[in-house]
């Protein structure tokens, strides 16, 4: 392992979203529930604001068609639950794929065993249908295989840079000290070929003899296997456009996202094909809107952040 990562063992990742909505009560901040008509919007699908009233009043455990003070936080899982279920259906339909009735009856079964079998006769139907519809989405698409894209294709996702395509390569030069490192930024503004000056000038024994190379990797994985100023860093840069010094306990960082051209024999896309990495992408292509009086939806996180 490179001196710019943590020695720590990596974390399981997490999975795109919660086990179900239900899982969401508990948690903290409050706010009434009211807004325009439509709440949000994935291609053709639409969230009323009655429907979506509905979804949280029977999250919330309250008296169906009356309107309750609700958690935030548990609002903001529903909205993210209906978002996450249509993004991935409308990929399902682009790919000519439906839900199946079996997939449906899987998912059904699933949830009984899961929540017992008063889930069925407790549960409101409008929350019940909800969580089999998401259950048998999520089944459905996980077990299609991505489509496969041809290398123009890569990259052009590659080049939209780490929040867009949800992979990051990186490559950096390790000095001693912060005069160095800026030696190394004159000497690559001038020309110099950045895997020569790695080779010769980093002190990173491990990465030096690959021109600087770290590897490619999801953006998530990144994250937690690098240490905090590194990842911040380079997930601010460019591709191709050298960044630094960034100092950490290691030394002294010029950071490099290397062009396509030269990572092109790296796996980008097995690691598109990763859940987290494709959902971001199917998250970014789809047509997504969300009611500003609810919050913005962030394709790179999939998430809704309520105002």
């Amino acid at each position: 392992m490179s001196s710019s990562t943590e020695t720590t063992p990596r974390r399981r990742r997490r999975t795109i979203v919660a086990a179900g909505i239900v899982a969401a009560v508990g948690l903290v901040g409050c706010g009434d529930v009211s807004s325009p008509a439509s709440v949000a919007r994935v291609g053709d699908a639409t969230l009323s604001r009655a429907d979506f009233d509905a979804l949280v009043t029977a999250t919330a455990g309250g008296p169906d068609g009356e309107r309750v003070t609700v958690e935030r936080a548990l609002a903001t899982e529903v909205l993210n639950t209906w978002l996450i279920t249509e993004i991935l259906d409308q990929e399902l339909s682009t790919a000519g794929v439906t839900v199946s009735q079996e997939a449906r009856d899987r998912a059904t079964a699933e949830l009984t065993g899961a929540f017992g079998p008063q889930w069925a006769i407790s549960t409101p139907e409008v929350l019940r249908d909800l969580q089999i519809r998401q259950q048998s989405v999520i089944q459905t698409w996980s077990e299609t295989p991505p489509a496969t894209l041809d290398d123009a294709e890569l990259a052009a996702i590659y080049s939209l840079g780490p929040d867009g395509s949800g992979i990051v390569c990186s490559s950096h030069i390790l000095t001693d000290t912060d005069v160095e490192a800026r030696e190394v930024l004159v000497e690559l503004r001038a020309g110099a070929d950045f895997v020569a000056l790695a080779a010769e000038r980093s002190v990173d024994a491990g990465s030096a003899p690959d021109g600087g190379f770290l590897g490619c990797m999801g953006r998530d994985e990144f994250a937690q296997m690098f240490i905090a100023e590194f990842v911040e860093a380079a997930l601010d840069a460019e591709i191709g456009v050298p960044v630094g010094p960034v100092e950490s306990r290691f030394g002294h960082h010029v950071i490099v996202l290397p062009e396509y051209a030269l990572v092109s024999d790296e796996p980008i896309g097995e690691l598109l094909a990763e859940p987290q990495t494709r959902f971001r992408t199917a998250a970014r292509t789809a047509d997504v809107h969300v009611s500003p009086r609810y919050g913005t939806f962030d394709p790179a996180a999939g998430v809704i952040a309520l105002r």
